[in-house]
């Protein structure tokens, strides 16, 4: 299935892109397109940590992504 990601603050930066298409395997979950992500891009592998959002809420690691879901790569959040 093909899965609409969208990269928010440096990960925007890195891939060069605000969005674009997966393809990935049905029954994917957030680790598994979230380590595809990080094969196709080596800098945000380099990041430790990744926050993934599907349908604008962060979500677990073993959540399945679902064809149409809305998922979102955000690098870690600081402030203060």
């Amino acid at each position: 299935m093909k899965i609409k990601v969208t990269y928010h603050g440096q990960f925007r930066d890195i891939t060069g892109l605000d969005e674009e298409e997966i393809e990935a395997k049905d029954g994917v979950t957030v680790v598994e397109l979230r380590d595809l992500v990080r094969e196709k891009y080596p800098r945000i592998a380099a990041k430790r940590e990744i926050l993934v959002a599907i349908n604008n809420s962060f979500a677990p690691l073993e959540t399945v992504i679902k064809q149409n879901d809305q998922v979102a790569f955000f690098p870690p959040v600081s402030g203060g």
